[in-house]
């Protein structure tokens, strides 16, 4: 699935960053170790936790967001005024 976007990414000029991307495991393959994967020639991280729209997440058994870290930047927010 990534070569065929890659491709078809090519075909249209469109560049994939390997190192802004990221794989995250969900569910019963948390334990489980799964080869590398590329985009083009260009290998793709495994993470535990992942940033998305500015929302922290923890891949597990589930996806779980990280409210704490929300929580403090909203107070550090609120502190400055």
């Amino acid at each position: 699935m990534l070569n065929i976007c890659y491709n078809k990414g090519a075909e249209l000029d469109i560049i994939f960053n390997a190192e802004k991307s990221c794989l995250c495991k969900i569910g019963k393959v948390t334990n489980i170790q799964i080869d590398e994967l590329f985009i083009g020639h260009q290998a793709v991280n495994w993470v535990d936790r992942l940033k998305y729209l500015g929302l922290h997440f923890c891949c597990q058994k589930q996806l779980v967001l990280i409210y704490l870290l929300l929580y403090v930047k909203y107070m550090l927010l609120l502190m400055q005024f």
